[in-house]
This record gives structure tokens, C-alpha cells and sequence, in this order.
């Protein structure tokens, strides 16, 4: 008497405001939401997932010196999920942990490219971005037929990554293009934790 029905329900909302700016020039702005919610199968196992972007950037014409693309953007997520056990005769079920798992974002990246001796496109850029993540774990147990709190722990971390590419297209023939591409990433982990506690004194 336990099992329901699995299923999900999820929507998204994206949106787009530009303006041209001359004859070769563009800024412009874009956000999206998604939320999605699940159903796994029986009341306490559900979860759950929020996540917003935003993007601003510009795309500028130089003339002979080519053109530059510029990106910054951000984005915010929450992800959540109940836990249970179910009992053998599949009649019961009681929580075991409530998870919430928050993560942001920043980031930006410049690109510039030319066309150069006619038959080289030269493209260089530059990115970053730095990432922040938690899990928020609330542990429960069973004493004497009722759910009760049973600890909880936090866990989470940044990482940043920086990255430098580049990239020659040779158009050797007008059926043959030849490419050289590189890109040299550097990323660390960095302010990590793991925090356990005790349960709650009654």
C-alpha cells in the first residue's frame, strides 16, 4: 500500500532582449528557469530541482582587426531529495535523510578573431569560471514507531578553473581547411569541508 505513482512534472521559462549596436555590433541578455519535481514511487521518496542562468554579452565588430565576443554569465541551483526505507511487506516506509544540495556559479570568456593573409582565420580567447557546491544531509531514525532526528552533516567545496586557447584555420583549398588548435587549462579544488553532528540532545 506504500507504492504511488512515479512520475515527474517540469517547466522552463527562457527569455531574450537584444539591441544591434552599428553596423556589426550586438549586446544582449538572457536569463532561463527550470523546476522539475519527481515522484519515485512512493510519498517520502520525491525530489526536486531548481536551477536559473543568466547570461550578458557583446559581440563587437572591429573592421580589419577582426571582431571580439564577450560572455559573462552566473547561475544559481538547489537540488532536493527525501530518502526512506521501505519495509519488507512494502506497506510502511520511514525517512531516513532529507538532502539539499546548493550550487552557484560565475564565469566569463572573451574571444577575438581575424581573418588574416586571406586564407588564416586566427581565433584567441580566454575563459574562467568558479563553482561553488554544498550537500546539507538531515539523518532521521525510528524510536518506538515515530521518526526522530538522527544527526546531520554538511558538506561542500569551491573549484576554479581558468583556461587560454587558440586556433589557426587554413583554408588550404576551397574544398580543404586545415585547423591548428591548443588550450592549456588550469583548475583547483580549494576550501573543502565535511562537518558531522551529533544528534539533538532531547
Amino acid at each position: 500500500t506504500i507504492d504511488t505513482r512515479a512520475g515527474g512534472d517540469h517547466g522552463t521559462v527562457d527569455v531574450t532582449i537584444g539591441r544591434k549596436i552599428g553596423a556589426n555590433s550586438n549586446i544582449f541578455a538572457s536569463g532561463s528557469y527550470l523546476n522539475e519535481d519527481r515522484a519515485n514511487g512512493t510519498p517520502d521518496q520525491t525530489n526536486s530541482t531548481a536551477l536559473g542562468e543568466g547570461v550578458v554579452g557583446a559581440n563587437i565588430g572591429m573592421g580589419k582587426f577582426g571582431s571580439l565576443a564577450l560572455r559573462f554569465f552566473a547561475d544559481v541551483q538547489t537540488y532536493h531529495q527525501g530518502l526512506s526505507s521501505v519495509a519488507p511487506d512494502r506497506n510502511s516506509e520511514s525517512l531516513t535523510d532529507l538532502q539539499t544540495v546548493p550550487a552557484q556559479g560565475l564565469g566569463s570568456s572573451a574571444v577575438w578573431s581575424a581573418q588574416i593573409f586571406k586564407r588564416h582565420t586566427i581565433v584567441v580567447g580566454i575563459d574562467d569560471s568558479e563553482n561553488l557546491g554544498a550537500s546539507q544531509d538531515h539523518k532521521f531514525t525510528q524510536s518506538m514507531g515515530v521518526t526522530v532526528p538522527n544527526g546531520a552533516t554538511s558538506a561542500g567545496g569551491k573549484q576554479r578553473t581558468i583556461g587560454v586557447f587558440g586556433e589557426d584555420m587554413i583554408q588550404l583549398a576551397p574544398r580543404w581547411l586545415f585547423t591548428l588548435s591548443a588550450r592549456v587549462d588550469n583548475w583547483s579544488n580549494y576550501d573543502a569541508s565535511s562537518v558531522a553532528y551529533p544528534p539533538p540532545s532531547s
